[in-house]
């Protein structure tokens, strides 16, 4: 059986991979698997790593500005030793960090194909893990791979910020992607992102208190 690291079931993202290896072969530059936690009720789900970020670091949403934002929202929580990822205390309890697609796609875009493929190769066995009680989803197209993985019609669970969904055992919440876009244009600002998180961790422990 194939393992993460190794895959190459796509052949556009395994193509960039391969040149990446050429023009950083200081970088990780291969398929980048889930990091944090494997016990933990709370996983935050991204839609791919970043060329600079998690491509270069081999952790999801480590090294980029994206992935600032997340690591202190976590920090703030409670979920992380330290507000910065690159630091030696990036240990996550109680939180684990994953993307749909894992591989970097060129222009940061996978296309539909791709990310059907590396969801039902991988995001779907990710899911099923019976730890989780809460996801959050950074972005509409995290959103669509997490609902559609789940079994879930669109049409019923649409993404908005701060928007919550029961699929199943499971709640999703939504928030805008902390992307230099949307917060240097105001479109997320760092309470709405922080709150969404506060909620994760309040539906975690109230989970847990009704268990």
């Amino acid at each position: 059986m194939d393992t993460l690291p190794s895959c190459t079931a796509c052949p556009r993202l395994a193509a960039f991979l391969a040149q990446a290896r050429v023009d950083h072969p200081d970088w990780h530059n291969l398929p980048v698997q889930a990091y944090g936690d494997p016990a933990a009720p709370l996983l935050v789900v991204g839609l791919a790593p970043g060329f600079r970020g998690a491509n270069r670091t081999a952790r999801p949403f480590c090294g980029d500005r994206s992935g600032g934002w997340v690591y202190q929202a976590l920090h703030a929580c409670g979920l992380a030793e330290s507000p910065d990822p690159m630091l030696a205390g990036g240990t996550l309890t109680g939180a684990r960090i994953t993307n749909a697609v894992k591989c970097v796609p060129p222009a940061n875009r996978p296309t539909s194909a791709e990310t059907r493929g590396c969801r039902e190769r991988w995001l779907t066995t990710e899911l099923r893990d019976p730890t989780i009680r809460v996801i959050i989803s950074l972005g509409g197209l995290s959103h669509q791979a997490v609902v559609d993985t789940l079994g879930f019609p669109r049409k019923d669970h649409t993404f908005s910020h701060a928007a919550e969904h029961q699929l199943g055992s499971l709640v999703l919440l939504d928030s805008y992607h902390p992307s230099p876009h949307n917060t240097n244009t105001g479109r997320l600002n760092w309470d709405q992102f922080l709150g969404v998180f506060r909620r994760g961790v309040a539906l975690v422990q109230g989970a847990g208190a009704s268990a």
